[in-house]
């Protein structure tokens, strides 16, 4: 399977960095235009590992549900969150 690997270079402390790609209410403000929200599971904060969040969101003029989980994580460093449901 093709990989991409994209590499990007803020200037912030890893573990803010890493925080905020995780948090839900940021993710929320930054899908204001599809007005997505969070429906079930971790709706507000941070996001952990093993925790679920469903999204719901209006895509290509439809209301779409989603529910991804985080299947592993290494604060600071990386995590992994699969779509498990829509």
């Amino acid at each position: 399977m093709p990989t991409i690997h994209l590499t990007t270079f803020i200037q912030a402390p890893a573990e803010r960095v890493f925080d905020l790609s995780r948090s839900i209410d940021l993710h929320k403000k930054s899908m204001t235009k599809h007005k997505e929200e969070a429906v079930a599971g971790t709706r507000f904060g941070l996001i952990e590992k093993d925790e679920t969040v469903t999204w719901k969101a209006k895509h290509l003029f439809k209301t779409r549900m989603l529910r991804t989980k985080i299947t592993a994580m290494k604060k600071a460093e990386m995590f992994i969150d699969e779509q498990v449901e829509g």
